[in-house]
This record gives structure tokens, sequence and C-alpha cells, in this order.
């Protein structure tokens, strides 16, 4: 009798599923409603739900011109579809609205935006309920229309919303960045039409999934320092992983340090806490020439805000840089990561001295580099830039850049840098690319690319990409979108390097001086000096504790367990290092 009363509980439990989906509303204006869309079937909202599936039901509760601002010209309080949204008691509300504020007649209130917004969240929280609530950066507005400002969007709307987010602690959506690259798709620059209803659908499908963009850049210049510091188990500080977690009480004070082989201008960072719990109190950033003497940098959060919590820094060039944990609770830390360029010999690099280009469009003895569009003369912002080494920038009037560079013979690239301009400018920099290989008959062959690629907002930043199959070309070619909605796209450097082993961290070697060829294989590392003078080397963890140490030979080979170690070759006051990967 109990197993047939438990299996008819089962049957309705399994029907009461079947008929109670899980219930999403979107707020919205006429973005949401669908207008720009060849029919309502064509809406975010609808194909929203199609991503969704049966499980999900999706009520559109967009209608046009509405804005956040009660005191706006069409508020969506006092709308009916609003009441229908709460009454529906919703387990999902997703919240895109600001576009109409933005209009001058409507931001003459903006100072109400942030109190309203969050009068409406606490709305659908009232009577105990609990919904998953979204919050949503609206989506550009390729150009000024119906009195709609992207500057106001972008500069100010965006900002109040991410405080929202953080502050009442509800779930964000940004509807802006992703969308940059595509104006193309808003045939009126504000509505998107059925395709770009569809972008909109995936990302919010991404959000309510968990399947949204990584919090964290795959590398940065943790990725090269030597790490140094007494906490232990500190790989999940710096192992390009959101998921890992160091959690440690500083009870007073705690640091980790970064030696670099030459000096660095890091201007920026990121300090990833999922809790969001920490704030600026609890850590600082120090940087020293002479590992004594320590100076405080300030730290202010990016706008905007991309991936985790991006900080800019007030460093000056250095060699050393710690990171500082203050206080007496336990802090969560997922990933801690540093932006900027390398600064060599008293001259500002935007990139590395060890690339495979010359410093001027034609090397006799490396090669020829050629830009389609020779940028802006009239300004000093010419083509040549790219590739010169120096901090400066190469800006064309347009979306696009493309540049080749055609060496004396054929080489082998696996890795690759781009470092964008100042962050005042982000809106110039590259969004999406991709790179060629050609041998003599110039036939060219897709070896890498990145789409919607979001830099730390940092001046001068500097980023590294790999090539996963390496193969002999004799010329390169690399073909960059910008952002839609700016008129220019600009670039500071293009760097190509030659492979290095394939289980490095940061994709190929870095070196102050070439000591020594370091390569992993099949738990393996095999150290091949390269000069004949004595050379010793270091084999470390991520909390600096030599593993094995000694003199090199000609080829020295250790076998070790899976991990992440530090590869340190020394001769005399030369050293060379690197972070590897065991699998």
């Amino acid at each position: 009798m109990k197993r047939i009363i438990f299996i008819i509980s089962l049957i309705f439990s399994l029907n009461l599923l079947a008929t109670n989906p899980i219930r999403v509303v979107c707020i919205g204006n006429s973005i949401t409603h669908g207008s720009g869309a060849s029919d309502s079937l064509h809406a975010y909202p609808a194909q929203l739900g199609n991503l969704l599936g049966a499980d999900y039901t999706v009520f559109n509760g967009g209608v046009g011109s509405r804005t956040m601002l009660k005191k706006g010209d069409y508020p969506y309080w006092n709308e009916v579809k609003y009441a229908s949204a709460k009454n529906s008691n919703p387990d999902i509300v997703i919240i895109s609205l600001g576009t109409n504020d933005s209009k001058s007649q409507n931001w003459a209130y903006g100072t109400e935006f942030y109190s309203d917004y969050v009068a409406m969240v606490n709305e659908f929280r009232a009577g105990g309920r609990n919904p998953r609530i979204f919050v949503c950066f609206p989506p550009p507005a390729f150009k000024d229309n119906y009195g709609i400002r992207n500057a106001v969007i972008r500069d100010q709307i965006i900002p109040l919303i991410d405080s929202v987010a953080r502050i009442q602690h509800t779930s964000l959506i940004d509807y802006y960045h992703p969308l940059l690259p595509d104006g193309k798709l808003f045939a009126d620059a504000i509505h998107p039409n059925n395709q770009g209803a569809l972008l909109l659908a995936k990302i919010a499908c991404a959000a309510i999934l968990g399947t949204t963009q990584p919090n964290i850049w795959n590398w940065d210049y943790t990725d090269e320092a030597t790490i140094t510091s007494t906490i232990p188990n500190l790989t999940a500080l710096t192992d390009n992983d959101e998921s890992s977690v160091l959690e440690i009480n500083p009870q007073g004070s705690t640091n980790v340090d970064f030696e670099f082989p030459y000096k660095m201008y890091l201007d920026g960072c990121l300090l990833y806490n999922a809790s969001n719990e920490m704030t600026t109190t609890d850590w600082s950033v120090q940087y020293s020439n002479d590992k004594t003497t320590w100076t405080t940098s300030t730290a202010t959060e990016a706008i905007p805000n991309n991936n985790g919590k991006v900080f800019t820094l007030s460093t000056s060039p250095a060699r050393y840089f710690r990171l500082l944990l203050n206080g007496n609770k336990t802090l969560k830390i997922n990933e801690f990561q540093l932006f900027g360029f390398p600064y060599i010999a008293e001259k500002p690099l935007t990139q590395y001295p060890d690339d495979l280009t010359g410093n001027v469009p034609d090397d006799e003895q490396k090669g020829n580099f050629v830009a389609a569009d020779p940028g802006l003369t009239g300004y000093g912002e010419i083509s040549a830039n790219a590739i010169d080494g120096l901090k400066n920038k190469y800006t064309v009037d347009g979306k696009s850049i493309t540049m080749t560079y055609t060496f004396k013979s054929p080489v082998k690239v696996g890795a690759y840098s781009l470092a964008v301009g100042a962050a005042t400018n982000y809106g110039r920099n590259p969004m999406s690319w991709k790179l060629y290989g050609a041998g003599a008959d110039l036939q060219y062959t897709l070896i890498a690319e990145e789409n919607f690629f979001i830099f730390p907002c940092v001046d001068y930043c500097n980023m590294k990409f790999s090539v996963n199959q390496p193969t002999e070309y004799l010329s390169y070619r690399i073909e960059i979108e910008g952002i839609a909605i700016e008129s220019m796209t600009h670039l500071s450097e293009w760097q190509l390097f030659a492979p290095g082993q394939t289980t490095a961290l940061s994709g190929y070697k870095l070196k102050c001086n070439s000591l020594a060829k370091i390569n992993v294989q099949k738990g393996k590392i095999s150290i091949c000096k390269l000069t004949e003078n004595n050379s010793r080397y270091q084999i470390m963890d991520l909390s600096t504790k030599i593993l094995n140490d000694g003199i090199l030979n000609k080829i020295t080979e250790v076998s070790l367990s899976p991990g992440i170690y530090i590869i340190k070759v020394t001769k005399g006051n030369e050293m060379q290092t690197q972070k590897v990967k065991v699998d």
C-alpha cells in the first residue's frame, strides 16, 4: 500500500512540475516589446522562451517609450503590464529600463534614477517573495535618436545600475558591451532586428543558466612573475580559475610578492571576490625597486567595471609588486591579476623585447610591415606605431584595422599580443579579430581568433593570446574589427612570438636573457643550457619552496607530479624565469 501511495505521489509531483514551469517576466521598453523585430514571435522575450525550453514560461512586459524614472514622461510604474508582472509571482525577473531615461526631459530627474530602480527591485521582493532578479545594462544607442543619448547611458546610467546590482545583491545582465560590435543589427540605432533580438535572448539565457562570460582573463602578468609569500596553498590566487578560492585571515597583514626580471608599469589589477564582500580597506597594492622601500598605490574602481572587479592603480615603473592583505577577518579571493606593460631600459614599451618583428616597417634583417590604412597622419597616430615598441597609438578613422608582417624566411608563431591605447578612449579598443598565416603563395589560413574580447579598462594594456597549432608561415595578417558604436579604432602594439612549450601558462617563454630552453612533456621538465658558462637552475612550487636545484648540465631533466611550477635559471646577475604547467 505504501508503495502505491509513493508512486501516486511521484506521478502527482511530476505533473505538478510539468504544469508549473519556471516563470520569467521581462520588464522593459520598446526594445523588450519587440520594436524593430518583424513580429512578437521574434521579440527577445519570445526568443528567450525558445532557448530556455518547456521548463520555462516567459512573459513579455515591454511597453514602448517607458522609463524607470517615476517622474519620466512615460513611467513604467503606471502600466497594466507592470501590475500583471508583480501579480504573477515570478521566479525570475529581468528589468531592462534606462534607454528612454537618457532623454534630456527625463534625465533632468536623474538623481532619482537609483532610488526608483531600488524601489522596483523591492516591490518584486515585497511580501516575503524572493525571485531571482536581473538588472540590465541597456543596449547601446548606436547613434543618438528619438532623444536617446548614448553618452548618458554609458557614463551615468550604467554605473548606477551597476551600483543597484552590487548594493541590492541582484544578478546583472550586460546588454551593452557584448553588443557594441553589432550596430548593423539595429536599423534605427536603437531597436534590434530579429537577429539582434536573438543576441539579447542568448545573453539573457546564458545569465539565467549560468553560462555567462568568465569574470577573469585567461592571461595576466602574474602568470609571468616569480611569486613569494608566507601564505600556504597559494595556487588559487593566480591560477586563472575563477572557481578556485583562496581563504586567508591576514591577522594584521600578509603580503604576496611578485618579482619581474625587469621593470614593469602595472597600472591596473583585478581582485575578484565572487561573494562581493571585500573592499579596498581589505587590501592594497604596493611597488618597489629594491624590495626594501615600498610605495602604496591608490586603487580606483574602473568604469566600465568589466569582468570581475577591475581597479586602476597609480604606480611608477618597478620590478617588484606586492598584494598586501589587511584585517582580522577571513578573506575569500577567487583571483588576483595584474595588467599594464613592460618598462624596459627606461623606455616605456607596451610590448616585450623578444618579439619576432622588427621595430620599423621595413627591417632588413627581419621583414616588412604593411598596414591597409596609414592612420591619422595629422595627429601622428600612424601605422608604424603598431610595431615600434613605444607607448603610443595607431588610430584609424573607421571600424577596422588590417596589418600584415612578411618575414624574410618562414617562421612559426606560437603566441601574439595586442596592446590598446588610453583607457579614456576605451571605446576605440579592438573587439574581435582574426589572425592568418600564409606561405610564399600568400594564400592565407585562419590560425587564431577572438570574438567580443573585452580589454581591462587600463591605460595601454597589453594582453597576450596563443596560437594553438603553430605552423611555419612566411606572412602573418591580422584583421581587427573595432566597436561598432565608435567612429575610430586604435591599437598601441601588435607583436608576434615564437612558440614556447605548449603547457606554459603564458603560451611562450618570458626571458630577460636566454639562458636555457625549457620544455615540458609527459610529466618531465627538460632544461637545455644555451650558454657555455656555469648556470644554475631551481624548480619551485608557487609558494617558492625549492623542490630541486643544481648546476645546469647541457640537458637537465626532472620528473614532476602534475602541477604548476616556477623554473628559475641564473648565471651571475642574469636570470630567466618561467612558470610552467605539468599535466
